[in-house]
């Protein structure tokens, strides 16, 4: 793991993806922040670890299976399970529980409580995507290009010309 410190904030990322924490860094340092790289081992013994301390995290997820509920519920008391997010907000949790009952009972009625609160957090900035699935380049010659419902490239199913 990398660290990358902005004057109290903490950025968490893995190996692989140190030209973007990099280029995050340069951007940040070009809205006037102080950025340093800490390389500190993720698996030595001075990790302390995602805890409430942070602000920004740049880290991956995907979801077990695809609901409403999976996503939004990163964003309830206690359901950022690896404390990335680190939000709490109970009228937010009433809302995620009121949307999950409906499911069960209407669907319809259910996906506007999901999109109210999609909107919700959004409007909250809870995360800021830097990377969606599917949203891949490829050349002209690739045909049949597919992806699995959980945003995996179906290579089987493509073929280049």
């Amino acid at each position: 793991m990398i660290w990358l410190r902005v004057i109290g904030t903490v950025l968490i990322l893995v190996e692989p993806w140190l030209s973007q924490l990099e280029y995050l860094g340069s951007v940040l340092e070009d809205l006037g922040y102080q950025v340093s790289i800490d390389r500190t081992d993720a698996l030595g013994p001075d990790f302390q670890g995602w805890g409430p301390h942070n602000q920004i995290s740049l880290n991956g997820w995907g979801p077990d299976w695809l609901s409403a509920s999976n996503f939004l519920g990163l964003f309830t008391c206690g359901g950022d399970t690896i404390s990335v997010i680190n939000h709490c907000d109970p009228d937010f949790d009433a809302a995620f529980n009121h949307a999950r009952e409906l499911q069960a009972t209407d669907p319809a009625a259910a996906s506007i409580e999901w999109a109210a609160l999609d909107q919700r957090g959004v409007d909250l900035a809870l995360l800021a995507p830097l990377h969606n699935a599917g949203a891949d380049f490829v050349s002209e010659r690739v045909d049949n290009y597919q992806l699995t419902p959980m945003g995996f490239v179906l290579f089987d199913q493509m073929w280049v010309q």
